[in-house]
């Protein structure tokens, strides 16, 4: 039995539970303990990863032009998702719903703008089934196709309706939607999942963990104002049938399926500084951003930009039962920024003129999670790193990013682990 092994060994024999903790099958780093008891699954993640080290992406294909045929030329991404073969890319602006093979080869495309039956107006977020069927949605519907482009009905989604979060359909082909339901007499929303089928809402909404967070904010005319790098509660929903949710005052987050399981996820981790200068610019822009709309009575309410970034920003659950877990790394200050963001200019900038932007790092879980490892993002662009924009299934990556020139391109990519070529 080598270092490694032994180590894991003494830990699992500590660990009180109710089953036998599993430990795993190769000879890896990781160091932690997995145990189970009822319907509740707990993964302490200690040190290390299953993957030994930190996995790359390479580029395979790639989607995307700043001048040439219409198929390649893209205004506003909102959705990608891949079969075995084909890639599908949902332009929300032109409209349009592209097909293209592994190559990045245009093949077709699928429905049309306009109101009638497979048609969309705007549409946003493309999902999609193991049996071969995609789902769009355009306002108040989603249209549902085959992947040969047949029109196969539709499911009403009614109001009210949200969009900050992804929908997801489960492989039985049910659509989950997010929700939100506001008390007539406290006016406080409360958001979750619906889940849709042809006629409409089908039982009760799932709400995630951790809804009734009450996060940090100061206040301005009454209203209260994000403060940045504090703590949140986030959730995003997952297509194998589960809410992935947490509040970032910790590296913890919890797996609840549908179905009543949940996995609860810990893992150590190094805090991440803000940098002074950071932190200044930050808190400025808090104010000039405010003031671009109303003159507010500006306080703080005894919030403050904290010296530490959270241990993640937000998540994205993949098709291979995985959680990317995206975090905010150290930042450099950008060449070509917007110096003073004061009440003179209104905080009037654009991203790419943030002095400091956000600078993602992503680790990867396992749906009973265990930590697989850290991925090394590509270095061209901005990835959009977020279910809208990205596609995980086995090792095919797909990712919707911006690069150095402007223009939108989705890329195909494929997952290599440590020690592979």
């Amino acid at each position: 039995m080598n270092a490694t092994r032994a180590v894991v060994g003494l830990m699992l024999l500590a660990a009180a539970a109710c089953t036998a903790p599993e430990v795993p099958d190769t000879d890896t780093t990781w160091v932690g303990t997995i145990t189970t008891e009822g319907n509740i699954t707990t993964g302490v993640n200690e040190s290390g990863s299953v993957w030994s080290g930190t996995a790359t992406l390479v580029e395979e294909a790639s989607i995307g032009v700043d001048v040439g045929e219409d198929p390649y030329m893209f205004g506003y991404i909102s959705g990608v998702y891949a079969t075995d073969d084909e890639i599908f890319v949902l332009d929300n602006q032109v409209p349009a719903l592209r097909v293209y093979d592994y190559s990045g080869r245009h093949l077709r495309d699928i429905g049309s703008e306009g109101e009638g039956p497979g048609e969309f107006v705007s549409p946003f977020w493309l999902l999609g089934t193991p049996d071969g069927r995609i789902f769009v949605r355009s306002g108040n519907r989603a249209n549902v196709y085959s992947v040969a482009g047949d029109v196969l009905g539709s499911i009403p989604l009614g109001r009210p309706y949200c969009c900050v979060f992804p929908p997801v359909v489960t492989e039985g082909g049910t659509l989950h939607f997010p929700r939100r339901i506001v008390d007539e007499e406290t006016r406080e929303a409360t958001v979750g999942l619906q889940a849709f089928g042809s006629d409409g809402p089908q039982g009760s909404m799932v709400i995630p963990s951790g809804a009734d967070y009450e996060a940090i904010e100061a206040r301005a005319g009454g209203r209260g104002v994000y403060v940045p790098f504090a703590p949140q509660h986030t959730w995003a929903a997952a297509p194998w049938g589960a809410i992935v949710s947490g509040i970032s005052e910790r590296y913890r987050f919890e797996i609840e399926s549908f179905d009543g399981k949940t996995v609860v996820v810990e893992k150590s981790y190094e805090p991440v500084p803000v940098d002074a200068q950071e932190r200044d610019w930050w808190r400025r822009l808090m104010v000039a951003q405010t003031r671009r709309s109303f003159e507010p009575e500006w306080s703080w309410n005894g919030a403050e930009i904290p010296d530490v970034k959270p241990p993640f920003r937000g998540f994205v659950p993949t098709y291979d039962e995985r959680v990317w877990v995206i975090r905010e790394g150290a930042s450099e200050k950008a060449a070509d920024c917007m110096e003073d963001p004061t009440e003179e200019n209104n905080g009037d900038f654009i991203g790419d003129e943030m002095c400091w932007p956000f600078n993602p790092l992503v680790d990867v879980f396992g749906a009973d999670g265990r930590f697989l490892g850290a991925v090394e993002l590509p270095g061209q662009g901005a990835p959009w790193l977020n279910a809208q924009g990205l596609f995980m299934r086995d090792r095919t990556v797909l990712m919707w990013i911006t690069n150095d020139a402007g223009v939108h391109q989705v890329k195909r990519y494929r997952l290599v682990l440590p020690g592979e070529r």
